[in-house]
């Protein structure tokens, strides 16, 4: 399924099956990277500092896409995610400014209920945390 694109001493690179920038008007001239690969979602931010974050797919448990008049006209729209990750401020990721939204909104749910299937999760799992 995931193609090993170089190996770097003991950390093997995975080619992802999903990889976007965010964009300005449309272009992108951003230094936000996202990407789906070995059931995670990644995320790096930064040119000088940069931050690394990735959600584990079977821990996403609602995602909506969102696109503004503006982000229309620009051939792009945002992908707001819902997670379980404590370690994810406000258990909320946003991929913003991405090509193809609603195509990627399914992407990342199909891909969400493959990981859920392959670990046997429920959604009923999820209640826990967020129940009181």
């Amino acid at each position: 399924m995931f193609k090993k694109t170089r190996e770097m001493s003991d950390v093997v690179v995975l080619s992802p099956d999903w990889y976007d920038k965010k964009r300005y008007f449309g272009a992108p001239i951003s230094f936000t990277y996202y990407s789906v690969a070995d059931g995670r979602l990644y995320i790096r931010r930064g040119l000088l500092a940069t931050h690394y974050d990735e959600v584990m797919l079977f821990r996403i448990y609602d995602i909506k896409m969102v696109q503004t008049l503006w982000q229309k006209l620009f051939g792009v729209g945002t992908v707001i995610v819902y997670t379980s990750d404590a370690t994810t401020p406000n258990r909320i990721v946003r991929l913003t400014n991405i090509k193809k939204p609603l195509w990627v909104r399914d992407f990342l749910s199909r891909r969400v209920e493959a990981a859920r299937d392959e670990k046997g999760i429920q959604g009923a799992e999820f209640i826990g945390p967020f129940s009181s």
